[in-house]
């Protein structure tokens, strides 16, 4: 059972040891000794996991107690008294926090501690109206000046506690006012536990002198019996691919509480806003609070942001496209929530609240690689203005900004003599200017309401291309409808996209996208030297799909690039990791790969159908044409083309042959790109008749290799392997197909799936 820890301090005699036995045993002691001190200790049930909550009843006369040092050393959360009859106690509170300071070594300052820790001001005694010498209106400003939860109670008489009959669920008050506290503590845990793991897989490494891809128990069991400092759970780990795995579950599945925390907090702040129609007398602790726990919230969605960039720069970790949109949201709500909560203070305050409003993408295709005059859907770029709840503007249109926010990669270094392709960036980044007033076709959008949000949905259309990484803001002007005063607002830099003009350029920027996020470029500066296998084949299958054509960025809807034939040719080029030189090697290598899939005819629709294969070997190609209709996914396990057995030159006698039999002249093949013979396909066949022979030697597979650019003859849209299979090749009459949503292989007739893509065309 996991235990939490809370700390009660205030001067003597304000009366926190008679509040904790009220929570706990519902009474009131009359008499109580001021000198004791103790903890308690309740179970309870936060964030869905039963816990034990230890809470310390501290004493203020002489110097610290060894108990107190280390409650307030382990404790999530601070409840400070004092009595609204006595004023020095009030003056106390000050003391109270820096003897907090003081007793943590993690912490420097008090607004540090604020920001951090949970932090709440209980005026007790209220029941005590005729002696009061503290107004309500004093706590509540000082509790809302340092970000702090405030409440007025009486342990005599229960009024202020959660609830007034004696029957209360504490469980359920203790769970609604721990969570957001829990859940902080959670990640600080699991952060430091993170980088644990971090350096535990580092120290392996190390032994090893390679990546830890290991499964020696052996060895793991030495080096955990030479770091006493860890628990033993950090050594459950067999690689790094396993730890970063395991971080993406935990951020996904995190980033999915919060969300629903952070709406939550949004809707109860519009419901009780719109409930007191700002009436003074509204409960001005219960707007405190709020505003409080949608602190905490902000507080959690910047711990989140940090612990995943801690694991990107020091763990070279991936961010998913789902984890990227989710930390996007979270952004988003951390940015309403915001000013949500300055409306709530204000109303606190004066009694009216501050209206406020912010600009944030809700959805963007990038970062990606624009083709000029392409124009992309409007539900893929849309921006929302969120507002407070008092919103006395109207506005007119949104204005979309071209900037330049990156000078990019040249690709190729002008300084050099040799013309050799550089491995460092040469520019650094540069002030955010407009582009020129014609770069975009459309600068002006509408905003419109729907399902009660503020959403314009931009359709982007660019005119010219670009030559180096920019980014998008919008704007938007507000006009006071009494005062008429104007406010602009906008939103920060966009992710990054690069605009093409030609087939050459798109390759090109796919080339820096792509080596610009596994190296990390910041400042004009590489931030890793060598990055792992993984690393590199995360990223590219990330962004496979702008070789589909697609920018909606999901993982079901196309087929991936395999991951076996890649993993073995990065192994050809370095068995551990790859620098920036041999990073460039390994993508000039899959470089026509790319390129004919995204830009030769029909090509993208045979790789969709699995029709395409990347590198396969002459055992694994054997396997496929000589197994009857369905197959194993064995597929990919070796890269090297083997070329024995084959043949190069037209099969002729596959061609010409007439016998009525059925099977004799035709041919069952696949396609396949080829190391050794790029922007070439390589059609490896086996005759059907040798494949029904009962001779017992082992049929031969022949090969075919097709130029692209000579033997696919005639204009752009004639250059197709289908059109050439067709006209040079009729008996070429099944194919062997891989289904990736079903994961298998079969045998299909050519003709029919052939006329189903040429439709689709």
């Amino acid at each position: 059972m996991e235990s939490m820890h809370i700390c009660f301090l205030g001067d003597d005699g304000v009366g926190k040891s008679t509040v904790m036995i009220q929570l706990i045993n519902v009474h009131f002691v009359e008499e109580w000794d001021p000198t004791i001190e103790d903890d308690y200790r309740l179970q309870t049930q936060v964030d869905d996991k039963v816990r034990l909550v230890s809470m310390l009843d501290s004493v203020d006369n002489g110097p610290m107690s060894v108990l107190k040092k280390d409650y307030i050393t382990k404790s999530i959360g601070y409840i400070i008294f004092y009595d609204i009859t006595n004023r020095a106690s009030f003056e106390s509170i000050g003391r109270h926090l820096e003897s907090i300071v003081d007793a943590r070594t993690d912490i420097a300052s008090i607004g540090q501690l604020i920001s951090t820790k949970s932090v709440v001001l209980v005026g007790n005694k209220c029941d005590r109206e005729c002696d009061r010498v503290v107004t309500h209106e004093e706590g509540l400003l000082y509790a809302t000046h340092h970000g702090f939860q405030f409440f007025e109670i009486s342990a005599r008489t229960r009024q202020g506690f959660p609830s007034s009959n004696s029957n209360i669920n504490l469980e359920r008050e203790m769970s609604q006012l721990l969570q957001p506290v829990m859940m902080l503590e959670e990640l600080k845990q699991h952060y430091r536990t993170s980088e644990q793991q971090q350096r535990y897989l580092q120290q392996l490494d190390e032994e090893l002198d390679e990546p830890c891809s290991w499964s020696d128990s052996e060895t793991a069991t030495t080096l955990s019996s030479t770091n006493t400092e860890s628990s033993s759970s950090i050594y459950n780990l067999a690689s790094w691919d396993d730890f970063l795995k395991q971080e993406n579950d935990y951020y996904t599945k995190k980033c999915k509480e919060l969300k629903f925390v952070c709406s939550s907090f949004v809707q109860k702040q519009r419901a009780f806003v719109s409930q007191i129609d700002f009436n003074p007398d509204f409960d001005r602790e219960e707007a405190s609070q709020l505003a409080q726990e949608m602190h905490q919230a902000i507080t959690i969605v910047h711990t989140i942001q940090a612990s995943v960039s801690q694991l990107i720069r020091q763990a070279q970790f991936v961010v998913t496209h789902s984890l990227t949109s989710k930390l996007a949201d979270l952004e988003n709500m951390a940015s309403h929530m915001g000013i949500l909560g300055v409306e709530l203070q204000a109303m606190v305050q004066t009694g009216t609240g501050c209206p406020s409003a912010v600009l944030v993408f809700a959805r963007q295709p990038f970062p990606g690689i624009l083709k000029r005059y392409k124009q992309i859907g409007s539900d893929e770029f849309v921006v929302e203005l969120l507002t407070t709840a008092q919103f006395p503007f109207t506005y007119g249109k949104l204005r979309l900004v071209h900037c330049d926010e990156v000078q990019s990669l040249c690709l190729t270094d002008k300084r050099t003599n040799n013309k050799e392709k550089t491995s460092a960036p040469l520019t650094t980044p540069v002030n955010s200017t407009a582009a020129p007033p014609n770069m975009i076709e459309q600068q002006w959008f509408d905003i419109q309401v729907e399902n009660g949000r503020f959403l314009a949905k931009i359709p982007i259309k660019l005119m010219q291309g670009t030559t180096r990484f920019t980014s998008f803001k919008c704007s938007l002007a507000l006009i006071h409808k009494s005062t008429k005063h104007q406010v602009a607002i906008e939103t920060s830099l966009s992710d990054r996209f690069i605009s093409f003009v030609n087939d050459q350029q798109w390759i090109e920027h796919f080339a820096l996208l792509v080596k610009e996020e596994i190296f990390l470029l910041e400042n004009g500066q590489y931030l890793y030297e060598q990055v792992s296998h993984s690393r590199i084949l995360d990223i590219l299958l990330k962004y496979f799909h702008l070789c589909l054509k697609i920018y909606k960025r999901t993982n079901s809807s196309h087929r991936s690039l395999p991951i076996e034939p890649l993993k073995l040719l990065l192994n050809r080029i370095s068995k551990t990791k790859l620098n920036i030189l041999q990073f460039d090697q390994f993508f000039s290598i899959l470089t026509p790969v790319f390129k004919v899939i995204k830009y030769q005819r029909h090509a993208l629709d045979l790789w969709g159908q699995g029709l395409l294969y990347l590198f396969i070997d002459q055992d694994e190609v054997r396997q496929l044409l000589l197994t009857s209709t369905k197959l194993s996914n064995t597929i990919g396990n070796s890269i090297i083309d083997n070329n024995n057995n084959t043949q190069n030159n037209q099969p002729t006698e596959c061609i010409n042959n007439n016998d009525n039999n059925d099977k004799k002249g035709k041919c069952r093949f696949l396609i396949q790109f080829s190391v050794e013979h790029p922007y070439s396909w390589v059609i490896k066949y086996v005759e059907q008749e040798i494949i029904s022979s009962l001779s017992s030697e082992p049929p031969q597979i022949k090969e075919l290799i097709i130029d692209m650019k000579k033997d696919l003859t005639g204009d752009r849209s004639n250059k197709s392997i289908v059109t050439y299979l067709e006209n040079n090749l009729p008996n070429f009459s099944e194919i062997c197909q891989y289904d990736y949503k079903q994961n298998n292989y079969s045998i299909i007739l050519r003709d029919e799936i052939f006329a189903q893509i040429k439709i689709n065309n």
